[in-house]
């Protein structure tokens, strides 16, 4: 940084930490009207909740055709959802069932285990995407061929 001042780090960090709260929160909002609720399928056999907890998306459960998947995945508790880069589209984030929550190894189960399981119906069978504006916003499930609305 030219002048007298040379420490422009600070500035800079002095600056994210008043707007970066900011930020977080019309993310998160904004993440909620898009993603959370409770969302259920024309039959009723499928349903699935989506929360926004400190700023991270989670899906708290999630029953297809009377099938409990976090337990297919292997998870005792809710699953973070990560963006697969495309609007709209997520991942279930579940990690290396065996290797996640030991202490000693961190983050390791969650980047290395991202596309860990297999495809059907030519997609991933940990991926969920949106459709529509908010009013008649849907929730697919692309492997198994649900679509679900918020209630």
């Amino acid at each position: 940084m030219a002048g007298q001042y040379q420490d422009a780090s600070k500035l800079a960090y002095t600056a994210f930490e008043i707007f970066q709260p900011a930020m977080d929160n019309v993310l998160a909002e904004q993440a909620r009207a898009l993603y959370a609720g409770t969302w259920t399928s024309q039959d009723g056999k499928s349903k699935a909740s989506i929360v926004v907890d400190k700023g991270t998306l989670y899906i708290e459960n999630l029953l297809l055709d009377d099938t409990d998947i976090l337990l297919m995945f292997h998870a005792s508790e809710r699953l973070a959802l990560r963006s697969s880069g495309r609007r709209d589209e997520l991942r279930l984030d579940t990690g290396i069932p065996g290797y996640n929550g030991l202490k000693h190894m961190g983050c390791y189960p969650y980047w290395n285990g991202q596309d860990l399981w297999g495809v059907r119906n030519n997609a991933p069978i940990n991926v969920i995407y949106f459709r529509g504006p908010s009013a008649n916003r849907t929730l697919h499930v692309p492997a198994a061929d649900i679509i679900m609305t918020r209630v």
